[in-house]
C-alpha cells in the first residue's frame, strides 16, 4: 500500500515538472516577438495564463516567472518559471512525501537568429 501512494506521488510530481516544462517552452516562444525584457515578460504572461487555464495540475499563482537578458545586445535570454510545489498538497502526507522539494524550476534560453 504505501509503495503504491509513494508510485502515485512520484507520478504527481512528474507530471506537474513536464507540464512546467511544456509551459516553459511554449512561453520561450512566445517572448521572442517581444522587443525588450518588458514586452517579452507580458508575452510569457499571457501565454502562461492561456496554457494554465484549464486548471489541472499546476496553478498560475504558484509559478513565478523571470525573463532575463544574458547579452549586452538583448538578442540573448533567458525564460524562467519557478512553481511551488507545496500547492500540490503533497507536502499534506508526512513520512511518504518527504523527497519532493519545494520548488520546481524550467529554464529556457533564447537568441534572435539562432546560433
Amino acid at each position: 500500500m504505501l509503495l503504491m501512494l509513494n508510485i502515485l506521488i512520484g507520478g504527481i510530481y512528474l507530471g506537474a515538472f513536464h507540464k512546467l516544462q511544456h509551459v516553459t517552452a511554449q512561453a520561450a516562444r512566445a517572448s521572442i516577438a517581444g522587443m525588450n525584457a518588458g514586452e517579452r515578460l507580458i508575452l510569457v504572461k499571457q501565454t502562461l495564463d492561456l496554457a494554465l487555464q484549464d486548471g489541472v495540475l499546476l496553478r498560475p499563482s504558484a509559478i513565478s516567472i523571470s525573463v532575463e537578458t544574458l547579452s549586452n545586445q538583448q538578442d540573448h535570454y533567458r525564460v524562467s518559471l519557478t512553481y511551488d510545489t507545496r500547492s500540490l498538497g503533497l507536502m499534506r502526507l508526512p513520512g511518504i512525501a518527504t523527497f519532493i522539494p519545494e520548488t520546481l524550476t524550467s529554464s529556457y534560453d533564447v537568441r534572435h537568429g539562432g546560433l
